[in-house]
């Protein structure tokens, strides 16, 4: 691999982080829990489902606390979407 000209590292080291940087990076601005909070309520909302598994889930990062303005705005569009029947809730 060629080193890149302006960083003395190579062209890899100069575009990415390595994957332990970013995770310690995301965790450190608590980024983590709200990329797992949205990713839960995307997939419920991509199934038209809620399964006992994602609510599991959401229900721990509420009790959590620490939500941020965006986490709870995701919570609101969630609970707006299970009113509206755009999302049921599967009790199993």
């Amino acid at each position: 691999m060629q080193a890149d000209a302006n960083s003395g590292g190579s062209i890899a080291q100069s575009r990415f982080k390595p994957m332990s940087v970013v995770m310690l990076n995301s965790f450190r601005h608590g980024n983590l829990a709200a990329k797992s909070l949205e990713d839960c309520i995307r997939t419920a909302l991509d199934q038209g489902e809620l399964s006992p598994e994602l609510k599991h889930q959401i229900s721990n990062h509420v009790l959590i606390g620490n939500l941020s303005q965006h986490d709870q705005a995701l919570l609101r569009i969630l609970e707006d979407a299970i009113q509206d029947g755009c999302i049921r809730v599967n009790h199993l």
